[in-house]
């Protein structure tokens, strides 16, 4: 990242503002904008979403050896809750007649990169996945890792008629962890000046069982044959995920009753348990005076 004057940075606070003024965001947590003169592109919003973005396009863009992905080019925060962060502006020409090929290309180039050795499941920087098989597109909770999305699918589908019982259980720890950008629409692609496939809208990309990838394919007519070309796992689950999907855009609690505590490895469920009682990290009653946190290890 390049060194950004104050004076830079008032100015792109000032432009953030003004465009919250004007357009708003919704329930959105982040808003871009275009700033000028510069020009760059500016995410602003909050601090743990762009944290994460910025994770995941910093992986990706050093990763890209086909497709060219906006640089990172400076990050800072105000010092009242809210973060911006400073990409490249890449100029793209009018949409060729080959773009939903390029998209195609894109999509399988995305589920051949390897997750870290060290990454177990979702967005590389942490939060909550974003895919349609979630109400509002998010998922209510950041799961940590494959298994802790099993119980809440398995949840999912005991919500069903009949508790689920004409569905078969969609069997998710056995699959690969790909990388899935959840949302294919054109807006997310484009072509540069010189040709090059771009990709965009890294916040709705995570790292996911194959299930989740079909899921999404299958979801435009585009790609319905791109699960099967690319040998993903999934197809027998999607009757019971869609199901699942439909049943949780209706309910009034997306997270099944549960909160982030019933999806926390046993360890962290220990730790988080003793903070709540005040007791260290063996269970036992501190000293007078000692604090007790939850970065304590067990």
């Amino acid at each position: 990242m390049q060194p950004f004057s104050p004076d830079d940075e008032v100015v792109i606070m000032a432009e953030c503002r003004k465009h919250q003024a004007e357009h708003g965001r919704g329930n959105k947590k982040t808003g871009c904008v275009l700033v000028e003169p510069y020009p760059y592109i500016v995410k602003y919003g909050d601090p743990e979403t762009l944290a994460s973005y910025i994770v995941t396009q910093s992986f990706l863009y050093s990763q890209s050896n086909k497709l060219r992905i906006p640089k990172l080019i400076h990050q800072f925060d105000n010092g009242q809750g809210t973060s911006y962060v400073v990409l490249e502006h890449i100029k793209l020409v009018e949409s060729p007649d080959d773009l939903d090929e390029r998209i195609v290309d894109a999509v399988k180039w995305l589920l051949g990169v390897q997750a870290p050795s060290d990454h177990q499941l979702g967005p590389l920087g942490g939060g909550c996945i974003r895919h349609a098989f979630f109400e509002s597109s998010e998922a209510p909770l950041p799961f940590v890792n494959v298994t802790a999305l099993q119980r809440y699918v398995d949840k999912g589908r005991t919500r069903l008629i009949n508790s689920g019982k004409s569905f078969d259980r969609v069997k998710l720890t056995e699959e690969r962890l790909v990388c899935v950008q959840a949302r294919l629409d054109a807006s997310h692609f484009g072509v540069d000046e010189e040709d090059n496939t771009v990709l965009m809208g890294l916040g709705n990309i995570s790292f996911l069982p194959e299930s989740f990838a079909t899921y999404t394919l299958l979801s435009s007519a585009k790609f319905v044959t791109l699960p099967k070309t690319l040998g993903l796992s999934g197809d027998t689950n999607m009757k019971a995920m869609v199901a699942i999907a439909h049943n949780l855009g209706m309910t009034s609690d997306p997270s099944l009753g549960a909160s982030i505590y019933l999806y926390l490895r046993w360890r962290e469920r220990f730790r988080l348990t003793f903070v709540i009682l005040g007791l260290d990290k063996y269970g036992r009653t501190p000293n007078k005076g000692t604090k007790v946190t939850a970065s304590d290890d067990l």
